[in-house]
């Protein structure tokens, strides 16, 4: 039987004191956070957390590429992306 052990939790980095953390919150909420003529890549892109990503960054102005292996649910994130205002590329990682 494996052993039982206790997690540590998950600290913020020293330079980013709690107040940061919630301004910066704050200021995405907002919009204030835009990525508009920036591009993004993201691997594993197809789905999960690699497609909410993407999604995230196509939200904030970014122009996104999308890597996967799948090429399947590659296309159709690219086409769930797709919408006039977000700029999507699909690259295939074989």
């Amino acid at each position: 039987m494996a052993e039982a052990f206790e997690r540590a939790p998950l600290e913020r980095p020293p330079w980013l004191s709690e107040r940061s953390s919630q301004q910066i919150r704050r200021k995405y909420r907002a919009g204030y956070i835009r990525f508009s003529g920036q591009i993004a890549l993201v691997t594993g892109a197809a789905s999960g957390m690699g497609l909410a990503t993407a999604r995230a960054f196509a939200q904030a102005g970014a122009s996104v590429t999308l890597a996967d292996v799948n090429a399947d649910a590659l296309h159709h994130a690219v086409d769930s992306l797709s919408v006039p205002a977000h700029r999507v590329l699909a690259c295939l990682a074989t």
